[in-house]
C-alpha cells in the first residue's frame, strides 16, 4: 500500500531516482511509483533519513504526508523557504533538524508530536496557529519558535531542559505556553512580545534572563 504523498512535485520529481536522491535512500526502497495529477505517490520501505536541504527553495511541494512514520531524520533546512507548503504529518519519533521548516510560511498543518528532538531555527516563520509535541524530550536550542506571526497555541507539555535565546521571540498572537517542565529561559524569550497571552503554564521554570 501507499505510505508516503508528496504534493505538487510530478513536475520536478518525475522519477523513483530523483525522489531517491531527495530523501537520501535507493531507488530499490521505494514502490508502487506513481504520479497522481500534481502528486507524487509511493510505497518507502523501511525507516530513513531525510537529505539535508531535501526540498530547500522547492516552491512546489505543497504537502508531505509520512502515513506511518517512517521518516525518523528531517535534516537541516530540508524545507527551508518551501514557501508553498501548507501541510507536514510525521507521526514517528522524528528528529527536526536545524531551520528544517524554516520560512515555510504557508505551513498550516504540522504533526510532530512524537519527535525525538527539536534543532535550532527548526520551527520558526511559518504559518502555524498551533504547535504541539507530546513527546518526552530534552532541549537546549535557540530561535526554535521565532517569528511565527500566527501561532496562537504552543503546547509543549512533557519537553525538559531549556529555552535558549529568542526561542519564542515575535509570536504577536500567542494565547497559550504550556511549557510544564522547561527549567530556564534564556534572553529575548518574552521581549516585545505576547500582548493576548493569558494562560502560562511555566510551573517548573526556575530562572529566567534578561528581556525575558
Amino acid at each position: 500500500p501507499i505510505n508516503t504523498i508528496i504534493g505538487g512535485v510530478a513536475a520536478s520529481i518525475s522519477t523513483k531516482a530523483l525522489l531517491a536522491t531527495k530523501l537520501g535512500i535507493s531507488e530499490f526502497r521505494i514502490m508502487r511509483f506513481e504520479v497522481v495529477g500534481s502528486d507524487i505517490n509511493c510505497n518507502i520501505n523501511g525507516e530513513y533519513s531525510m537529505a539535508s536541504n531535501a526540498f530547500y527553495n522547492d516552491l512546489n511541494i505543497t504537502k508531505y504526508i509520512d502515513l506511518n512514520g517512517l521518516c525518523t531524520v528531517i535534516n537541516q533546512l530540508a524545507f527551508n523557504n518551501a514557501s508553498n507548503l501548507t501541510e507536514a504529518y510525521f507521526p514517528g519519533k522524528v528528529f527536526i533538524g536545524g531551520n528544517a521548516f524554516w520560512n515555510a510560511t504557508k505551513l498550516a498543518s504540522l504533526f510532530i508530536e512524537n519527535a525525538s528532538n527539536v534543532m535550532s531555527g527548526s520551527l520558526r516563520n511559518t504559518g502555524l496557529e498551533e504547535i504541539k509535541i507530546t513527546s518526552t524530550i530534552t532541549i537546549d536550542q535557540t530561535q526554535i519558535w521565532q517569528n511565527n506571526s500566527k501561532l496562537k497555541r504552543l503546547l509543549i507539555p512533557n519537553i525538559k531542559g531549556n529555552i535558549q535565546h529568542s526561542s519564542i521571540l515575535n509570536i504577536p498572537l500567542l494565547e497559550v505556553l504550556q511549557a510544564d517542565n522547561i527549567e530556564y529561559m534564556g534572553n529575548g524569550n518574552f521581549f516585545s512580545n505576547f500582548p493576548l497571552l493569558p494562560i502560562v503554564n511555566l510551573p517548573s521554570l526556575k530562572s529566567m534572563s534578561y528581556n525575558s
